[in-house]
């Protein structure tokens, strides 16, 4: 006799990743066992630590905006690759990195609970309501094209950009490494990269609008926008830092993301490529001191290093006991350009120092600045209460996430995809890093402004969205 079963269980693919990281996440206790037996008990999370993953997990699962999901599972995935790094990190420095691994990854998953809560309170009410939401319906098909002289602009800024760099330096950091061997990290954060440098951000944007070519363009000229691509992205690490690339993967992942429906599958391999370059120009700016990396664990100690600074700092230390750390005034200041600031009575760069980069690096011994990311920070300056602003944080990205996938403007999805990025990098980066940059990218919406002020209005025809790929 058939019987049929009213509610029928589906198991969709998003479901099955979910429980994959859950699983992977039960089992790296086991997974730290097998890479190296000797590994010390207490840099391993305990299973009951582990198991309340299932909270964030289970919330994150619930979110819809694709932006959102993925800007949730990476943070979770990051978890993994700092709790890697921490006993691949007491295999390079020895005992003084013998760290309790269990209270970073309550912190860590408390604080990521409250994120994700937020993204999740913001689609299941504040979305609702019709002041917030408008009159936005699906997501459009066309986009508003960008003003021309402002593209052709993006695509010259990064030429000028790295003529003024290397005209102040006199050489190329990165080749120095390449060539001579040479261990470039010690100086790279003393040097003076020159006025423009600072504006590296826009370089960002410059990517975006060559990918936007490559893909727009028709016949072989098209290949000239992806040669583009490249070239900048080279541009942006001749320093030897890694940020701005970082941020500019993320940005053409959620780009292509909202423009071409990219896979998750798809969209987890570009992180993955990500993450390669990431270790590997880690390894390229080392030069010849390179023996450390040679090992499997010496890999993983090349990435997730941020994760073990924020273990590292509150193992040893307690909320508001890092003197001089202020995290509120910092992450406003960075915002406030500094001839305001003068005007008004205060030194930028004096308030600047209040930010975790420079007070906790007198913890570490360092010269230069230090990155734990924003769970680090406001644990650190505010205790568990901290997570409250967290939510907040979360609110915030899940808004700008909707507006990232229901906007018409082209210039609109350029400048949320790089925003997309600085709030990714948030998980490692200081808060003052994204506010500064924000305020960057206002001079550049500026700039944008004027030039649609000044330039004669044409009849506008919307640009056809990008062949959607399944």
């Amino acid at each position: 006799m058939n019987v049929s079963h009213p509610f029928p269980i589906v198991i969709s693919k998003r479901l099955l990743l979910y429980l994959a990281i859950y699983v992977v996440l039960l089992l790296m206790p086991i997974l730290l066992k097998i890479l190296d037996p000797q590994v010390p008990q207490a840099l391993i999370p305990s299973f009951p630590i582990l198991l309340t993953w299932a909270f964030p997990l289970l919330v994150s699962y619930q979110l819809r905006n694709p932006a959102s999901q993925i800007f949730a599972i990476v943070w979770i995935l990051w978890f993994v690759v700092g709790s890697l790094n921490l006993p691949a990190s007491y295999r390079y420095y020895g005992v003084s990195y013998l760290l309790d691994a269990g209270y970073p990854a309550l912190i860590y998953i408390a604080f990521l609970l409250a994120l994700v809560s937020g993204m999740y309170f913001y689609e299941k009410v504040l979305a609702r309501i019709r002041l917030i939401k408008g009159k936005r319906a699906n997501i459009p098909d066309r986009f508003r094209p960008l003003l021309p002289i402002f593209a052709e602009l993006l695509l010259v800024f990064p030429l000028i950009w790295f003529g003024s760099m290397v005209l102040s330096l006199g050489y190329i950091p990165l080749l120095s490494s390449l060539l001579e061997g040479q261990n470039i990290v010690p100086t790279m954060y003393a040097l003076n990269y020159g006025p423009l440098y600072g504006y590296g951000i826009v370089n960002v944007l410059s990517i975006l609008v060559a990918i936007e070519r490559f893909y727009t363009r028709k016949g072989p000229a098209k290949y000239l926008f992806l040669a583009l691509v490249a070239i900048f992205a080279l541009f942006m690490i001749v320093s030897g830092k890694r940020h701005w690339l970082i941020l500019s993967g993320l940005a053409v992942l959620v780009f292509l993301l909202r423009t071409k429906r990219v896979s998750l599958l798809r969209t987890f391999l570009v992180l993955a490529v990500v993450a390669g370059l990431y270790i590997g120009l880690e390894i390229i700016r080392r030069g010849s001191e390179t023996a450390a990396f040679s090992h499997f664990w010496g890999k993983l100690f090349a990435i997730g290093h941020e994760y073990r600074t924020f273990a590292y700092v509150v193992n040893y230390f307690k909320p508001g006991e890092i003197e001089n750390y202020n995290w509120a005034i910092s992450t406003i200041a960075a915002m406030i350009n500094s001839t305001v600031l003068h005007v008004l009575g205060f030194d930028k760069a004096s308030l600047l120092q209040l930010s975790s980069a420079f007070s906790w690096r007198y913890i570490f011994y360092s010269e230069f600045g230090i990155r734990a990311g924003i769970i680090a920070e406001l644990y650190m300056a505010y205790g568990f209460p901290g997570a409250c602003l967290l939510f907040v944080f979360g609110v915030i990205i899940a808004w700008l996430n909707d507006h990232l996938m229901h906007t018409e403007s082209l210039k609109s999805l350029l400048f949320l995809s790089v925003i997309f990025g600085l709030f990714m990098l948030t998980l490692v980066t200081t808060t003052n890093d994204l506010t500064g940059s924000l305020t960057v990218l206002f001079y550049v919406w500026v700039v944008y402004f004027v030039l649609r002020i000044l330039i004669p209005r044409r009849p506008i025809h919307a640009a056809p969205l990008f062949r959607s790929e399944k």
